[in-house]
């Protein structure tokens, strides 16, 4: 993975039970594609796949979110490999 060190500015600045999830996220996410290149976009760190975003994730004032680009994504990858968080679209 190529890492960003903008991403490790934004999740310093979560608080700490939220900078905890959000790491673990972002870790799953590197080892699940590690060919992945990290960056932040749309103010949110986000993971960029052979040239096209490839998912975001946020943490906001009461939750954390992740937010796959793509219905194949979402059903291929990330609810196979992270089914243990909640999670619904919207």
């Amino acid at each position: 993975m190529k890492a960003d060190p903008r991403v490790d500015a934004y999740l310093a600045g979560r608080p700490d039970e939220q900078r905890a999830l959000l790491q673990q996220l972002r870790e799953r996410i590197a080892r699940i594609v590690p060919e992945a290149e990290e960056s932040i976009s749309y103010g949110m760190p986000a993971f960029r796949w052979h040239g096209r975003s490839l998912v975001y994730y946020a943490g906001w004032k009461g939750h954390c979110s992740i937010y796959p680009l793509t219905d194949a994504l979402l059903e291929g990858l990330v609810r196979s490999r992270l089914a243990d968080l909640e999670g619904g679209r919207g």
